[in-house]
């Protein structure tokens, strides 16, 4: 139904488009350069043709406009979660971009890898996006497989994924929890540290819980270090391993090291 109606609205446009070179006397290429405010139109031809469309009470569609070009100036957006801070300023930093470049940013949520193939299939095989920035926080080895399938560019966001022909953006997760493990050991001098991430199948939560021991060997060796993983990045599932880590030094007598 979606290209359907696509292909309705872009013969709609096509149309349009006959009638104001048809009334302006010039070919349906040059009301197109017009339209999309081109170069290499005369001004008197460019002026006929602005009369036309004020005649006819054409108003252009960005949307059929899009068609036409066989593009859809849509860019889809795959992430895990719209809940938290950190997705929240990825969405709107992509967004921004996207509106200096004069595209759209259309944003599904998929956690589970089928729910990403899905995801991706439904934005570049029903053609509602010219490429995708998909967010594997997770390994998922055959995600990418499959999405090499697709014939619309691909930018993968978190996973290092050397050995795929994908475009990789990634935040260096080992370093600023070093640095962060560091101010602790030397700032403030502790003795102990404990570090909680999301799924031990995490990316991000490995990178930074190695990152953390990485500064306590180096700096402090005779810290002491714990790890715990959860089931995300949730204030109830932080408040949950904290609670337990508590009550786990109230039972067995240990001090805080933190």
């Amino acid at each position: 139904s979606t290209l359907s109606s696509s292909s309705a609205a872009s013969d709609v446009y096509k149309r349009q488009i006959h009638n104001v070179a048809k009334i302006a006397g010039v070919s349906i290429s040059t009301v197109s350069r017009v339209v999309n405010d081109l170069d290499r139109v005369a001004p008197d031809t460019r002026t006929r043709v602005e009369k036309a469309i004020r005649k006819l009470g054409f108003r252009p569609n960005s949307r059929a406009q899009a068609l036409s070009r066989k593009r859809t100036d849509t860019i889809g957006m795959i992430v895990p979660d719209f809940f938290g801070q950190y997705f929240a300023m990825l969405m709107e930093g992509a967004h921004e971009e996207a509106l200096t470049k004069g595209v759209h940013i259309m944003v599904l949520k998929a956690k589970t890898p089928d729910e990403k193939l899905d995801a991706i299939n439904r934005l570049c095989s029903e053609g509602r996006a010219d490429g995708v920035i998909l967010m594997l926080s997770e390994l998922y080895p055959h995600v990418l497989e499959v999405a090499g399938e697709i014939a619309a560019p691909l930018v993968v966001l978190d996973k290092d994924i050397r050995g795929y022909r994908y475009d990789n953006i990634l935040v260096d997760n080992q370093l600023a929890a070093y640095e962060a493990a560091k101010h602790f050991l030397e700032v403030h001098d502790v003795d102990g540290l404990f570090f909680v991430g999301g799924s031990k199948s995490n990316v991000d939560s490995i990178a930074r819980a190695r990152g953390v021991f990485e500064a306590i060997e180096t700096l402090k060796p005779k810290a002491e270090g714990r790890q715990f993983f959860g089931q995300g990045y949730s204030y109830e599932e932080g408040y949950r391993i904290a609670q337990a880590e508590v009550l786990d030094r109230i039972q067995t007598g240990r001090k805080y090291g933190v």
